[in-house]
């Protein structure tokens, strides 16, 4: 299991490193970190219509869809989408990022830690 932390910023004294991150218009709502990757993964949630369109994607009721970047991502103009579950830590990466069918590896990845607002699960 990932060291996941939930964080309620109304109760927190303090700054995460993802809390003043922006991108697509949308606040930052967590990150985490993959061994051996040299750049956090910074967490967005869904805009409505996504919420919406992907509504009915498989996914168990402690896994949630987010949008993520990366230092790598963003310089490629890419925002793809990731599922993350929010009980166990682990997170399940896009098969491909074209593929409208939207599905997720059956392998997960295990980050060393991962840090989400409350508001996200």
């Amino acid at each position: 299991m990932s060291r996941l932390t939930i964080t309620d910023l109304e109760t927190f004294k303090g700054t995460k490193t993802w809390e003043c991150e922006r991108s697509h218009g949308l606040k930052a709502i967590g990150s985490f970190h993959l061994k051996g990757v040299n750049q956090d993964f910074i967490l967005y949630p869904l805009d409505e219509w996504e919420q919406k369109h992907y509504a009915d994607i498989q996914k168990k009721d402690s896994e949630r869809l987010f949008r993520y970047e990366t230092h790598t991502t963003k310089i490629g103009g890419f925002f793809p989408m990731i599922k993350v579950n929010v009980e166990s830590g682990l997170v399940y990466f896009q098969e491909d990022i074209y593929d409208e069918d939207m599905t997720f590896q059956k392998i997960s990845e295990k980050p060393q830690w991962i840090d989400l607002n409350k508001i996200a699960i």
